[in-house]
């Protein structure tokens, strides 16, 4: 996904709703590039939003993040997490 400064806003919430959705999703971004200018504010609102999240039951709608469906998905998040 590539952030750009002259739509910085549009962009804050829906790596967060594209990324960390409970619904299934056909596309999710695994990588931004961001325009360098906008990187430190960009880190800082969506670090702000991430921690907004809440962890718990796929089926409960207060959460915004449910468990992993199996082993080969809890890998392949380690991998995007130790090669970012």
């Amino acid at each position: 996904m590539y952030i750009f400064a002259d739509e910085l806003h549009s962009y804050l919430k829906w790596p967060c709703l594209i990324s960390f959705s409970h619904f299934q999703t056909c596309v999710s971004a695994n990588r931004f590039l961001i325009q360098e200018e906008i990187f430190d504010v960009f880190v800082d609102k969506i670090c702000s939003n991430i921690k907004t999240l809440k962890m718990g039951n796929g089926m409960d709608h207060s959460c915004s993040l449910g468990p992993l469906i199996n082993t080969a998905q809890i890998d392949k998040v380690r991998h995007h997490t130790y090669s970012s």
